[in-house]
């Protein structure tokens, strides 16, 4: 794949409910990025200081596609908190709640990879091993956050870093993993039930 060109068309932060298009009570950062054209062969890499990688915690976006693309948008949004347009908060620790959208592209991605840029000292205030973190993706159908496959891929020393791939695009939570005993223990107490009856 190949870093192509494409255009910056904003990059604001919204707080408190003030600025264009903002939610009440609300402190949100958004990118918004134009790309003329995408390829099969050569894919999409969104990367470097358009992502403000500081505020949205979005190093890179890899793109790829099923067939040629052409005009497609994709607006990245963070918040500190659950964002007021859906129902339901993540369970646990939560280190920031996202929402990637994207217009001229959801028939034809073929998948994407996104690569987590989470700064070491934010991610000790919240008491989270480095290993036990990764990204929920919202099933707004149904309203339940479903973990993705998130790995940890190295760091420096500033930042934790890492990548998971996506198959479409919502509200995301980078959030602490799902505790395995918690399942566990759900599976047992439901096993018992059942034998007493």
């Amino acid at each position: 794949n190949t870093i192509a060109n494409y255009i910056v068309e904003s990059i604001f932060t919204i707080s408190g409910g003030t600025g264009g298009g903002a939610i009440e009570g609300q402190s949100i950062t958004e990118t918004t990025h134009l790309i003329t054209s995408i390829n099969p062969e050569q894919g999409m890499i969104i990367s470097g200081s358009s992502l403000e990688s500081k505020e949205t915690f979005i190093k890179e976006i890899q793109i790829n596609v099923k067939e040629e693309t052409e005009n497609v948008k994709i607006k990245v949004s963070s918040y500190d908190e659950k964002p007021n347009e859906i129902s339901v908060g993540k369970d646990g620790v939560v280190y920031k709640y996202l929402k990637i959208d994207v217009e001229n592209l959801n028939s034809n991605l073929d998948k994407a990879k996104i690569t987590l840029q989470l700064e070491k000292s934010k991610i000790e205030e919240k008491n989270l091993p480095k290993e036990n973190i990764a990204l929920f993706k919202l099933d707004e159908q149904n309203n339940k956050w479903n973990e993705l496959p998130t790995n940890y891929t190295n760091e420096d020393g500033k930042y934790y870093y890492y990548e998971t791939e996506l198959s479409s695009f919502s509200f995301f939570a980078i959030s602490e993993k799902t505790v395995v005993e918690q399942i566990i223990s759900e599976i047992t107490e439901s096993y018992e039930r059942a034998s007493q009856n």
